[in-house]
């Protein structure tokens, strides 16, 4: 009897067909007699589908290591401010003067890398923006009046921009770049006493500006 089973299960297989071959053509008959042409072909949309979604997620993840932040070898440090006079503007025109702050972008690589492209720049930041002499007049302290002076004003102040114009070069290991960002007082702070040419004016004779805190983030192409 069980020689008999055994020839009646191999009088199955095809030519050359082994037992394995002929258990996946078994599967695939049954898969075929499952469903109808208008199925099969809702069946293969679906696999289409999901073989184009795992590409999209994979093409995305890869993008994203890509794009990610600056590398830790580069350092960013902030060195100071200036205003600067924005030729063929007027002292009342609240864009004459502009707040200019500077930063060292250093490439501090302990491998050899060059960077080649600063680009997609991200700051955020926000500080306290005084006029030390904005007008003359009694200078109180404690409620008594001390003398005739210079009084201060202040201003506290924000911003924050998306800068995405590359910057393009050869920086070294060791290398700095001196990049500067730049704000119109007028986006800063509103005019002392409703007058932009006295503000502006005030500026010439000294002002400071204190970061309360700040982040510059970028991204760098490198070799």
């Amino acid at each position: 009897m069980a020689e008999g089973a055994g020839f009646r299960a191999t009088a199955q297989f095809k030519t050359g067909e082994d037992e394995d071959d002929a258990v996946s053509r078994r599967r695939m008959n049954k898969i075929r007699n499952k469903f109808t042409g208008r199925e099969m072909k809702m069946e293969l949309r679906k696999m289409r589908f999901a073989l184009f979604a795992a590409l999209l997620t994979a093409f995305v993840f890869a993008s994203a290591r890509v794009s990610e932040a600056k590398p830790d070898w580069v350092a960013v440090k902030y060195t100071g401010a200036y205003l600067q006079t924005q030729k063929g503007k007027k002292e009342d025109d609240k864009n004459y003067r502009r707040l200019v702050m500077k930063f060292d972008i250093i490439n501090n690589s302990k491998n050899g890398d060059v960077i080649t492209a600063i680009y997609d720049r991200n700051i955020n930041w926000s500080g306290v923006f005084t006029i030390n002499q904005m007008e003359w007049g009694k200078v109180y302290a404690g409620g008594v009046v001390e003398m005739d002076g210079w009084k201060s004003a202040s201003w506290n102040v924000a911003y924050k921009m998306k800068g995405t114009e590359p910057y393009k070069g050869e920086w070294y290991p060791g290398q700095v770049y001196k990049y500067e960002h730049s704000v119109p007082l007028g986006a800063l702070i509103k005019p002392y006493g409703g007058s932009w040419k006295k503000t502006n004016e005030a500026t010439k004779r000294g002002f400071n500006f204190k970061f309360t805190k700040w982040s510059l983030d970028f991204q760098v192409k490198s070799h």
